[in-house]
């Protein structure tokens, strides 16, 4: 049944659909939860297209008389035979919406609960809603409004076992269906009766394997399964923020570094750029090697620091320098030919050698390191 959430079957021209929750949508431990007036309506509609008969199964604690309106009259004006079919509770809401069926139903072992609305301070707003409700049990059971108002004035509770004559007297409910199962609710929490029904309309399975996952005893109860998954969410949940909050921080950081690495390098380029710009200008390099001087200098502090240097000891072009004579250099075992060196080779085998060469003949230094370096 995909896309439905309360449709659970359709066969043969008969379509079933639960109230297996409280009535009304509300958020529990992260998870949304309820059954939604409207969405009910729509797939009742979809229901009544398809089917000539739609069973309505209930489970719930009430809730929503707003959403509990729109079941109802779902139910009432579904235009097709329906039936539903109290599988354990049917409480407040859930009752009267119980109710709005052609034919109702009711398990041997199930109760029904009637009651006046509350929630709001507004006594015209809960008479009205009130009455609405009474007219709507009275139009089913033959009761008078006022009998009707005067049963809800309490919480009026009804097993279907001990109160049998009483909900087919008065019409609440049309049969009851015997089923052989008992229930023992003596002391029950009567505001979660349907979590109890719930372990008789679905059987607990052997949750051994779970409750190990969970760290529980083998034998520990749905409450105790819930409050673990909850506490579970909710480390889950918080978990999940955190790792959000240092996400946020890890990428703010990332951007900042990433800024002052740009605003670093632009003033780096700057920086070379002004250093170049002013050699030129004094005549100590080339329009040629303005460019490609720039890009070197600004690749990073340690290239900016030796062009910066190699710079410092330029003339300015105007001096005449003796040609150094690369095929003639006096060594320690006299003179040899280095026409053939890299200025990296220099670098390595005769640092003293380049920084002679920078001293006394700047341009052929120049030379010699564009040649290398200026591709």
């Amino acid at each position: 049944m995909d896309g439905f959430k309360y449709i659970k079957n359709i066969s043969e021209g008969v379509g079933e659909i639960r109230i297996y929750e409280p009535i009304g949508i509300s958020i529990r431990n992260g998870k949304e939860i309820g059954i939604s007036g409207s969405q009910f309506a729509n797939e009742m509609a979809h229901l009544k297209m398809v089917c000539n008969k739609i069973n309505i199964r209930i489970n719930s604690d009430g809730g929503s008389v707003i959403d509990g309106y729109a079941i109802f009259s779902s139910i009432i004006n579904a235009g097709v035979e329906t039936e539903s079919f109290i599988d354990g509770v049917a409480a407040s809401t859930a009752g009267w919406c119980a109710m709005a069926a052609s034919k109702c139903s009711i398990m041997d072992y199930a109760t029904l609960m009637v009651h006046g609305a509350s929630g709001s301070d507004d006594k015209e707003l809960i008479s009205l809603v009130n009455s609405s409700i009474a007219k709507m049990i009275s139009n089913r059971s033959g009761m008078t409004e006022d009998e009707v108002n005067e049963l809800m004035k309490t919480e009026t509770w009804y097993s279907a076992t001990k109160d049998k004559e009483t909900l087919l007297n008065k019409k609440f409910v049309d049969e009851i269906i015997s089923t052989g199962k008992k229930v023992k609710l003596k002391n029950a929490d009567r505001g979660n009766l349907s979590a109890i029904y719930n372990s008789i309309i679905n059987p607990k399975k052997n949750m051994s394997k779970i409750n190990t996952l969970l760290k529980l005893r083998n034998d520990a109860e749905e409450s105790e399964q819930e409050q673990a998954v909850a506490s579970l969410n909710k480390e889950l949940t918080e978990a999940k923020s955190e790792v959000e909050q240092l996400q946020n921080k890890l990428k703010a950081i990332e951007e900042e570094a990433a800024k002052k690495a740009e605003e670093a390098k632009e003033a780096l380029k700057a920086k070379a750029t002004a250093l170049v710009n002013q050699a030129h200008k004094e005549g100590k390099l080339s329009a040629e090697e303005v460019a490609m001087t720039i890009e070197n200098a600004s690749k990073d502090d340690a290239n900016f620091a030796f062009i910066s240097n190699m710079i410092s000891k330029l003339g300015n072009g105007k001096e005449s320098k003796k040609p150094f004579d690369f095929k003639n250099v006096a060594g320690k075992e006299g003179a040899n030919d280095r026409s053939d060196w890299s200025f990296t080779r220099w670098s390595k085998e005769d640092p003293n050698g380049l920084q002679k060469l920078q001293n006394e003949n700047p341009e052929q230094f120049t030379d010699l390191y564009n040649k290398e370096f200026k591709k």
